[in-house]
Formats: structure tokens, C-alpha cells, sequence
């Protein structure tokens, strides 16, 4: 399931807008949903996947299910929020918010609100 610009997932609830960083085991894709702000999905590479049984496969996506879960259940300003997974594919993925953005919002604000003097900026 490696996926493109464009390509659809969930019944057309998301769309890639293209893909951002790939670690030993997932891949994570920046995503628009429908109508929506822009997310992350968090999947498994296609090179892990083809190496494991059937019964490994059906685990290691119970694990992804597990993570999606746990992060669904933390609420803190600085953890990413959990909207969910999915399947796709015989594959599982989860969707999560994008963090960076509201650090790089609060930075804006903070250097470049009106009346914040210059000597009060870290």
C-alpha cells in the first residue's frame, strides 16, 4: 500500500497530500480529511509487511491498533491527538493530529504578537 498524492483512503474520508517520514517498521503520510484540516496517518511499510506470516501480519496490527488506543486516551497540549484508525487494505493505519503546527502557532505568536517587548522574548 505505498500511496501517492492523491489517493483516497477509509471510503474517501482522507487524502494524501504526500508522504512524510519513514522509520524501520511505519511509514506516516500527510493527509487532508474531507472538509477538514489536514492530518497524519501512521501505517506499516510494505517491505515489513511482505516479510511476515499471516499470523505475525494479523499481530503486528493488532500492536498498531493497541498504540492508536493508548494515544486516543492521553490528553495533554502536548501530545498529538488521536482521531481513530482503519483499515485499508489488510493493512492497519491511525490517524493523528499535527503537533508541529501548533508549536510553530505559538511561536508566531509569540514573536510576532503587537506589545511583547523584545527584551521578554527567549
Amino acid at each position: 500500500m505505498s500511496l501517492q498524492a492523491g489517493d483516497t483512503l477509509d471510503g474517501g474520508k482522507y487524502q494524501i497530500v504526500r508522504s512524510l517520514n519513514e522509520g524501520r517498521v511505519g511509514i506516516s503520510y500527510l493527509a487532508e480529511r474531507r472538509g477538514r484540516d489536514r492530518v497524519v496517518i501512521k501505517t506499516l511499510r510494505d517491505e515489513v509487511l511482505a516479510t511476515l506470516t499471516p499470523d505475525q501480519r494479523h499481530k503486528l496490527n493488532n500492536k498498531l491498533v493497541n498504540e492508536a488506543v493508548r494515544l486516543a486516551r492521553c490528553h495533554h497540549p502536548h501530545i498529538v491527538r488521536c482521531f481513530g484508525s482503519f483499515l485499508e487494505q489488510s493493512r492497519q493505519a491511525f490517524v493523528v493530529g499535527i503537533f508541529a503546527q501548533d508549536i510553530r502557532r505559538g511561536i508566531d505568536n509569540w514573536f510576532f504578537s503587537p506589545g511583547v517587548e523584545e527584551n521578554s522574548k527567549p
